[in-house]
């Protein structure tokens, strides 16, 4: 092959041309014979020379042969030491199977590249020697890390021609993060690739196992509730073993360490072998704390583990939460956001109901809730002894709220309902108009409308942003306009206008109206397009407007100091997990002290850890957004923790958040032992493998042994024949043998 310069052999022929053009010219024209000798040396040089800018090139092609390959992974983790008949365990039962194919494989490998590797928690190598493989004495990983382990070899395959992947043991994943990868993943990139995924399962499914057990498996409780306020704790018992057989679990609490008392009570039953059962309980805590619960089932005789019957965590309860109920007609932008706003507020507990017949709200206001919020609901939706309970309950302390709407106030009808003595704002017969009719421009502002505090507004704590008036000023004046709202005919004497909008002809249209009804007290909004301040980049303003009303409804705006939030993932947690929390703290206005408008340098930020035996340490805190985050390293001893953290600000404590959690020693391996085969026959499904009986390992090794698949690399080898020194010489020794012959014929230079 020939590579010219600049890529063209027209150049590369043009540079020789002119060059031969410029010898010819000064060749000498006398005595012809010693003229042709020079002539020929010169032509010489230049076909030489187009030869060097011509570049030749050998090229040779080695074709390169890479055997097949053949991987192997068993299971050597705790769950293999089960045993099903109670005579052979799992990992006997696995090392008898690879022993009986030893021949087999012992060929296999002579053939193919063959690579073993045992795994639970981490993968190892194995040494494979005659068909022997080096297996541990004992199977002692705490974890089944099937997943990780596949993706491990996956990664290790490039380069090579995978004849297949051979999975031995239960088939059961049991990994923590961060090896927790799900195994289906793997399975389906080595179908991708064409490996195909040969699955051997140890060990009999639930329902077919021996072993009779009683397990309680999850624990899921509310982050943190409120005192009279109805928590509701689930879980699920796993049940192996032991068909139609009831029993009661029960959810516990303990009062002081060591002492316990029943919560609640439900049945189990299970009519199949092996059955997981949902469980649900609900607790009212009558006083704050944490409280330290727990679900339990009784030991059954013949269970082979007694140490899974209870599963516990912690519970936080505190004084003053606000429970408040939200009513709504029909789902709508206004009701996500406030739900929103709601989840923020670490101090409000908020139901949100739908109501769609009669008799909702009756069964509703049993519980007891601080403050109602009335969203876009017909009246036609309510009895009116429901309406006029609610109208004795507001006068007896619960707050209400009303929403714009185009079913609220007026056009809702409920001008000709009890709640018609409590409203703010005066309401007509006239206005109503049916669920299926438009609004209409008497009832409602179709036009935009941007909210700003009278100057009782700016007085209450209700549209306060920010103790300095002017700040808060500029913060109503900076949000984006609401999307109409519902016209109030008036505003009923004693009542107060706190916010309005620049209307029609610069008429001020009342937007927020507030009263005290006997105890409680009422605000009535005409708006229903908050939302937009939260989509317009004011989502702090949203929250703190809605927090504050609650606040001011449930009479605890005279609650002046900030608070601090400590949040875990969890109240109970594996000595092998990491735990990763988080602080938030907002000042009394419900600012997050994070933000960016708010001085946060001047915030002193400290978490400490109390362990069981009464040590404390400090644990360093890093900033995340809008919040403090820390970590809590694995490997802890077992064991009840308190974790607390303290916030200070300009010099001022902000508060204090303490949360308790539990360390406890998780067999993942034996709690629930039990195999699963049809996991390992979907992963063989999944990559277009297969499932091999334990039996037919010897037949699966020749099979594989018999596949002639190899990887043929095709490999160009480039031998440039003008870079060489021997050119190089010979064309300096044509010049100088051409500049010699005209000294010797005395001819010109």
């Amino acid at each position: 092959m020939f590579y010219p310069v600049f890529s063209s052999y027209l150049l590369a022929t043009l540079a020789v041309l002119i060059l031969g053009a410029v010898a010819w010219g000064s060749a000498p024209r006398k005595d012809g014979k010693r003229y042709g000798s020079l002539i020929f040396l010169r032509w010489l040089f230049l076909l030489l020379f187009l030869g060097v800018l011509l570049r030749p090139t050998l090229i040779t092609r080695q074709t390169r042969t890479f055997p097949g390959t053949v991987l192997i992974l068993t299971d050597t983790s705790r769950s293999m030491t089960v045993s099903e008949d109670g005579e052979t365990s799992r990992y006997d039962a696995m090392k008898r199977a690879f022993d009986d194919s030893s021949p087999e494989l012992a060929a296999m490998s002579h053939e193919v590249d063959t690579h073993v590797w045992t795994f639970d928690r981490e993968r190892l190598s194995a040494t494979l020697e005659n068909g022997k493989i080096s297996f541990p004495p004992t199977p002692a990983g705490t974890q089944t890390a099937m997943g990780a382990a596949l993706w491990d070899t996956y990664r290790q395959m490039a380069g090579q021609k995978i004849l297949g992947v051979v999975l031995a043991g239960d088939g059961a994943q049991r990994g923590l993060p961060p090896r927790d990868t799900l195994p289906q993943t793997a399975a389906v990139r080595f179908g991708r690739l064409g490996v195909p995924l040969f699955t051997v399962c140890f060990g009999k499914p639930a329902g077919e196992s021996r072993s009779r057990d009683w397990a309680v498996e999850d624990f899921l409780a509310e982050d943190r509730g409120f005192v009279d306020t109805e928590m509701t704790i689930t879980g699920s018992v796993r049940v192996d073993g032991f068909p139609n057989v009831e029993t009661t679990a029960e959810l516990v609490r303990e009062t002081r360490p060591g002492v316990w008392e029943k919560v609640d009570a439900v049945p189990v039953k299970t009519p199949l072998p092996s059955e997981s059962v949902p469980v649900t309980f609900r607790w009212t805590p009558q006083e704050a704390g944490e409280w330290k619960l727990a679900i339990r089932v009784p030991v059954q005789a013949g269970e082979v583990s007694s140490t899974n019957n209870e599963l516990g965590g912690f519970v936080s309860v505190r004084e003053g939460g606000i429970s408040v109920l939200y009513l709504e007609g029909a789902y709508r932008s206004e009701m996500s956001f406030l739900r929103r706003a709601m989840d923020a507020a670490g101090d409000v507990q908020m139901d949100t109901v739908r109501v769609e017949e009669p008799g909702e709200l009756a069964k509703r206001l049993k519980k007891g809730y601080a403050v109602i919020l009335l969203g876009d609901v017909d009246a036609s939706r309510f009895d009116p002894a429901e309406l006029e309970l609610l109208g004795e309950k507001v006068a007896a302390g619960v707050g209400l709220f009303t929403l714009g709407g185009f079913q609220t106030y007026g056009p809702g009808g409920y001008a000709e309902t009890a709640l018609a003595k409590i409203f703010p704002v005066a309401m007509a017969s006239q206005e109503r108009l049916p669920e299926t009719d438009p609004i209409t421009p008497d009832v409602h502002w179709n036009l935009p409308l941007r909210m700003m505090p009278t100057e009782q507004g700016r007085q209450s704590s209700v549209l306060e942003l920010d103790r300095d008036p002017a700040i808060s000023a500029k913060k109503w004046a900076a949000l984006p306009p609401l999307d109409g709202a519902n016209r109030f005919l008036s505003v009923k004497p004693g009542a107060v206008i706190l916010a309005d909008a620049a209307g029609e002809k610069k008429q001020r249209v009342p937007l927020l109206v507030g009263q005290t009804v006997g105890r409680g007290r009422v605000l009535a909004f005409a708006g229903d397009s908050t939302w937009k301040w939260w989509l317009g980049g004011f989502a702090d303003v949203h929250r703190q407007f809605w927090r504050q009303c609650v606040l001011w409804l449930a009479h605890k705006d005279d609650v002046v100091e900030g608070n601090v939030s400590l949040f875990l993932p969890r109240r109970r947690f594996p000595q092998e997990q990491e735990i990763v929390f988080r602080v938030e703290a907002k000042l009394s206005t419900g600012e997050n002290l994070l933000e960016p408008t708010l001085h946060s340098q001047d915030a002193d930020w400290h978490a400490e850890l109390t362990r069981p035996d009464g040590t404390k340490t400090a644990v360093p805190l890093q900033r995340s957004d809008r919040a403090m985050l820390g970590t809590l390293p694995s490997g802890m001893a077992v064991g009840d923790y308190t974790l607390s953290a303290t916030v200070f600000h300009a010099g001022q404590k902000v508060g204090t958040s303490r949360c308790r959690f539990l360390i406890f020693h998780e067999d993942l391996e034996l709690d629930n032992a039990q195999a699963d085969p049809e996991l390992m026959a979907s992963l063989a499904a999944e990559s277009g493998g297969r499932s091999v009986a334990p039996e037919e390992l010897g037949k699966l090794w020749t099979e594989l042994a018999q596949q002639k698949d190899a990887l043929q690399m095709e490999h160009e080898m480039f031998t440039p024949i003008w870079d060489r020194w021997y050119w190089m010489l010979l064309l300096l020794t044509l010049l100088c043998t051409e500049w010699w012959l005209r000294k010797r014929y005395n001819l010109p230079d």
